[in-house]
Parts: structure tokens; sequence; C-alpha cells
């Protein structure tokens, strides 16, 4: 019973919303702009499910850079080159400038991914993974064709299908 006194007389402080602020890091903002856009080269790498290997021959880097972003170590690594990488993933990256509100003392810097970022993260088809969509509709296509009766006209009622014989099959055995 001592014992929970004692935490509950423990003050809690809310963060700011910047880790790195909240532990006095004096690049507080760098870093958690480095980490925002490190977490989206993430989620585009595993969207797009590459390897480490395959990632750095893409991203035009070592395979040791990569194992390195992806355990979110950023010492190597400046907002711009992390800018930059993401460019090489086919991710735009926008820059906004804009006056803060009168109603915020502090002017600070955001990094605002897309809503919709899995959508992004989809790879785009290969072209024989479209050949093969193109083929299979074809075929499809070409299916309704043969079988199609362009005479058909829709029965009135359910009786009336099994009066053109669709119905026949049962009675005739």
């Amino acid at each position: 019973m001592a014992g929970r006194s004692a935490e509950r007389r423990e003050r809690v402080t809310r963060g700011t919303g910047n880790v790195f602020a909240d532990l006095g890091c004096p690049d507080a903002v760098e870093r958690q702009a480095k980490l925002h856009l490190a977490y989206a080269l993430n989620q585009v790498l595993d969207g797009r499910k590459l390897s480490q290997a395959h990632a750095a021959k893409v991203l035009g880097v070592t395979q040791p850079k990569v194992s390195a972003l992806r355990h979110y170590k950023l010492a190597g690594y400046s907002v711009e080159r992390l800018m930059n990488l993401l460019t090489a993933l086919d991710q735009d990256v926008e820059i906004v400038i804009r006056r803060k509100p009168r109603s915020r003392k502090p002017a600070r810097i955001s990094i605002v991914a897309v809503p919709d970022l899995q959508m992004a993260l989809k790879p785009k088809a290969t072209t024989r993974q479209r050949r093969s969509f193109t083929s299979a509709r074809r075929r499809a296509v070409a299916r309704l064709r043969k079988g199609l009766d362009l005479r058909w006209t829709p029965p009135a009622s359910r009786d009336a299908l099994h009066d053109r014989g669709l119905g026949s099959r049962r009675r005739g055995r």
C-alpha cells in the first residue's frame, strides 16, 4: 500500500510532441525531422518488400547504409540526403513555408506524411503482369462472344426460365 501512494505522488509532465526536445537534445528539431523522413522511407521500403541489397541498388547506397537506415541509426544522414532517398523511391517531397499563427509563440519545423501513404507504397504492375491481365481479359471476352446468344430475352418469371430448357435436364432423368 505504501508503494502505491508513493507512485501516485510522482509528478507527470506532458510531452511536447518532440521526444528529442523532451530529452534536452540541442538539435531536437533536426533529429525529429530526420526521424519522420526515415520513417517514411522505411514505410515505402516495407510496402515494396525490398531486401536491403535490392534497396541499396535502388537508392544508390551500400547495404550497410540501408541497414543503418532500417534501424534508425541516422548519424550518417542529413535531412537533405533523406529527402533525396525518398525521391529515388518515386516519392514527392514538398517543402512549404508559411507564416506562423500569432497564437503560437515559437515557429516550428514539421513534416507531414501523405494520408494515403499506403496507396503510394503499392508497387506498379510489371509488364509481365500487365500482359497477363490483358491476355486474360482477351480470353474472357472471346469466351463471352462464343457463348453469347444475342437473341436471348430475359424470362418473365422463374417458371419461364425452366420452360426454356434449363430445367429440362432434371425432367429428362
